[in-house]
């Protein structure tokens, strides 16, 4: 027993950087549309991200001083390589939906010895996994522009932070331009924003709210994917629907 505790001691040893090895600390910045900054570290796991998402991906080395260093990132999309480059540090921009595995390697010359990382020193903490999503933009039937704070704009389904709303909302669109129209082609209302609270049309021309009834809306968009939308339907105006705990009420 003693003679397998000691060979298994000798073979974790032999792979432990020592505290003057050279060693990357590799973590990424992920940079989502209309939300706060991402930080993660390799092998650490985050939700599934809308395209377009900007990214900084750092190798944070330690005890190079001295050293000659070369740092080789790859990018692997559903496992298929799609770049590869030798700096320090990586930005990239995700933009297609897909499952990306991003890897770091170095090799390290240091005081006349040669350090692979991670294959000799620092273990297996060189990877990333990211998953874009895609596209989603769909738009409602009808809305009710009366002041209750509930679907008060014709806006982007899930966009406003409502309690029916949920995780429902637009994904990876990155253009966009919806018009809304009168029954005698009339434009009402113009927007290019499909993520913000408020961003939609309020019901109100010339400064009052039209009248209930049908109007129209067409929506021209793409997404960070490749995906054409060409939206073009129907709106009911319901200022009488009002929606409360109990549910909606007349």
């Amino acid at each position: 027993m003693f003679f397998v505790a000691l060979l298994s001691l000798l073979a974790s040893s032999a792979v432990r950087a020592l505290d003057t090895d050279p060693v990357l600390n590799p973590y990424v910045e992920y940079y989502p549309e209309h939300k706060d900054m991402i930080r993660k570290n390799a092998g650490e796991e985050v939700d599934a991200q809308n395209g377009p998402l900007q990214s900084v991906f750092y190798s944070k080395p330690s005890n190079v001083e001295g050293a000659s260093c070369r740092y080789v990132w790859t990018i692997l999309k559903d496992n298929v390589p799609v770049l590869s480059r030798d700096d320090e540090n990586l930005m990239y921009t995700f933009m297609e939906s897909g499952t990306y595995l991003i890897l770091v390697q170095a090799t390290i010359e240091k005081d006349g010895k040669l350090f692979n990382w991670p294959e000799e020193y620092g273990g297996e903490g060189n990877k990333f996994l990211i998953t874009i999503t895609e596209s989603r933009l769909e738009f409602p039937n009808a809305f009710s522009p009366n002041g209750d704070g509930t679907n008060d704009y014709l806006q982007a389904k899930g966009t406003a932070p409502t309690t029916s709303s949920g995780n429902n909302g637009p994904r990876g669109i990155v253009d966009f331009e919806a018009v809304v129209f009168n029954r005698w082609g009339q434009k009402l209302y113009s927007w290019t924003d499909c993520y913000t609270y408020e961003a939609g049309w309020d019901g109100t021309f010339g400064g009052k709210t039209v009248k209930d009834g049908v109007y129209f809306l067409r929506v021209k968009a793409r997404g960070a994917d490749g995906v054409e939308y060409n939206i073009k339907k129907a709106i009911n105006v319901l200022t009488g629907y009002h929606e409360n705990e109990d549910g909606a009420t007349p």
